[in-house]
């Protein structure tokens, strides 16, 4: 893969990015029909357009302000998968309490569409572990009927409440302490 960022303005950056992958699905003794099913060789030639707008007054430790992130990646210019997918994230920051706990709210979303194709599983979105807390890595989402294999999504959202605050500690530990809860889907 390569790719390219740059700034576009005082608070904007744009990246421009492909990737050429060349996979080998090889379904394990038991596996499951769909993942059987997508067995084989494949090539994935993807090109992704994103931007940012970064507009807190930190991008380590935000406590005012807000974010936004989109990206577009289209798939088959080249190789056997041919999809668009599309990402979205953003955030408010707000000091409350007297301005000694930072309230977050983080909206995350995703969505991808098969160009004349089905959309495999290795292509789609996987939720769990660090992108939904509380769930094992591609925890959450459809399932095999028969051996419970996840089977990703094609479509998720995820919103997060957050309040972030300090310990007591000194600063120059940074270490704060965390309380959210996370909502969201992916079907």
């Amino acid at each position: 893969g390569v790719g390219l960022g740059y700034a576009n303005g005082e608070y904007c950056r744009q990246n421009i990015n492909y990737s050429l992958q060349k996979r080998n699905i090889i379904a394990y003794s038991g596996a499951s029909s769909s993942i059987v099913a997508e067995s084989g060789a494949n090539t994935l030639s993807l090109f992704t357009l994103g931007n940012t707008i970064d507009k807190s007054n930190s991008r380590i430790d935000p406590t005012n302000g807000w974010f936004f992130s989109n990206s577009i990646g289209l798939a088959g210019i080249g190789g056997d998968k041919k999809y668009i997918k599309i990402n979205s994230s953003l955030a408010r920051y707000d000091l409350i309490f007297n301005e000694k706990v930072t309230l977050s709210l983080i909206g995350k979303t995703g969505y991808i569409l098969g160009l004349g194709q089905n959309i495999e599983i290795s292509d789609r979105f996987i939720l769990g572990d660090s992108t939904f807390v509380g769930f094992q890595n591609a925890g959450l989402g459809p399932r095999d009927k028969i051996d419970d294999s996840a089977l990703g999504g094609n479509f998720y959202y995820t919103f997060t409440p957050e309040m972030k605050f300090g310990l007591g500690l000194p600063k120059e530990l940074g270490i704060k302490g965390r309380t959210f809860v996370t909502a969201g889907t992916l079907t």
